[in-house]
């Protein structure tokens, strides 16, 4: 909805908008090259100045402004990923004879294919990651989905991934087995499996409240599965990545996840090579973890950014957050094999492709 100020002053008028910016969502690589945005107007007499803010939820509201973004058309900047909507602020003469523009569509900044940008690397003795509001996962009552991409690299006692406080849930690894469960129950489903070390692997456990199911992923494969799982009874204070009581993971974690929803297989498998967008049904917290320098000195970047409107950011504590370790790192990356052969493809025909993937650190 446009919001105009219509009001005259000695013939003077508030912009009349012409044109809207684009509501159409662009999904960009990172550092891509996006759709210029636009917004045309007119006046009776008088003068257009024009002022873009950003936005992480689809409002034209309680923006940033974007500094130096003062003509009629402005470039998304794409130079890191996430998630954000535009809109312009359009003023003739004074404050007083204004006209906000719709917000555009979304512009989704993704890191290129195969690679997951920045992750954390946890030292097992100390560093986690703690957020206040617990009430993102596996609350009282309810159905949930915890996910996150792990790499450990060395056996630890209760190397736990994602987890609450107060005997609340955990998605851990007593040892090297993938483990999962709540009501201070952490192994209701438990991979029979061992993990190697030093490899990346996506993991997840889902709770369908309706049907007390609660299921253990990894790589987007069901491992294990428990039909009587009481629902939560008790929502945790806090939740910890990396940590829970004292039990430390060590080694890198990337993409975690948070979903008042059971999710899928069919969803886990679609989206777990991907980044989000952070505007997810469902979505309760989201950390890409594509923040600091990997390897670099880091030392002031304490907060792991929630990348939904939510705002649920995450403490980073103890991290050492400089060298190669207890720090912000080159996180998950995967290869895909090129695609060969020639087909030809009549106007608005289909044809089918297909390519290995194979994960690696």
């Amino acid at each position: 909805m446009v919001e105009t100020n219509q009001a005259t002053a000695f013939g003077v008028n508030a912009p009349i908008i012409d044109a809207q910016p684009s509501t159409t969502a662009q999904s960009v690589c990172l550092n891509g090259t996006p759709t210029n945005l636009s917004v045309t107007a007119s006046v009776n007499s008088g003068s257009i100045t024009y002022q873009w803010y950003s936005n992480k939820s689809a409002s034209n509201t309680n923006g940033t402004l974007i500094s130096g973004a003062t003509s009629s058309s402005y470039t998304p900047i794409t130079s890191a990923s996430g998630s954000t909507y535009y809109y312009c602020i359009l003023t003739n003469g004074s404050a007083a004879h204004t006209t906000t523009s719709n917000v555009s569509g979304v512009v989704k900044v993704s890191n290129y294919p195969g690679n997951f940008g920045n992750a954390l690397n946890f030292d097992g003795t100390d560093d986690h990651v703690s957020i206040s509001n617990g009430a993102i996962v596996a609350g009282a009552g309810s159905s949930y989905t915890k996910e996150a991409w792990i790499y450990l690299t060395s056996t630890g006692t209760n190397a736990n991934i994602f987890s609450g406080d107060n005997n609340t849930h955990a998605l851990y690894l007593p040892g090297t087995q993938l483990s999962a469960g709540h009501n201070a129950s952490y192994n209701t489903v438990q991979d029979p499996a061992t993990l190697s070390l030093n490899t990346w692997y996506h993991v997840a456990v889902t709770y369908d409240a309706a049907t007390t199911t609660m299921k253990l992923y990894k790589n987007g494969v069901v491992v294990s599965s428990n039909t009587s799982v009481t629902a939560p009874t008790a929502t945790s204070t806090l939740a910890y990545i990396g940590r829970f009581n004292t039990g430390y993971f060590p080694g890198l974690i990337d993409e975690v996840r948070a979903w008042s929803v059971a999710r899928t297989q069919a969803q886990i498998q679609t989206y777990m090579n991907t980044e989000l967008s952070g505007t997810e049904t469902g979505l309760t917290a989201y950390y890409n973890f594509n923040q600091g320098s990997a390897g670099g000195t880091n030392t002031g970047l304490t907060t792991l950014n929630d990348l939904t409107v939510n705002g649920n950011n995450g403490t980073v504590t103890n991290f050492a957050l400089t060298g190669s370790t207890s720090n912000w790192v080159t996180g998950n990356s995967f290869s895909i094999a090129s695609i060969t052969g020639t087909s030809t493809v009549c106007s608005n025909g289909t044809t089918q492709m297909a390519a290995d993937a194979t994960l690696g650190g």
